[in-house]
């Protein structure tokens, strides 16, 4: 897994946007990203893009998105 820093972290950024807007545009209505616990940089760039974030089973961290609920 990835570690996100200075210049990457726009460019994660960016590219999570890009997915968000082709995901709106295929009509899908939920985002979901999988994460190490310990990649504390994606989950907080996530939590900050609106993705809520939860525990599984198996110790790896979910963020997902509901594009219903999200504000453009």
């Amino acid at each position: 897994m990835w570690q996100i820093h200075g210049r990457a972290r726009v460019l994660v950024q960016k590219m999570v946007d890009y997915v968000i807007e082709i995901c709106k545009d295929k009509k899908l209505e939920m985002i979901n990203a999988v994460m190490l616990p310990d990649n504390f940089r994606a989950i907080k760039l996530f939590r900050e893009m609106g993705f809520s974030i939860e525990s599984l089973e198996d110790g790896t961290q979910k963020a997902t998105l509901n594009l219903n609920e999200e504000i453009s």
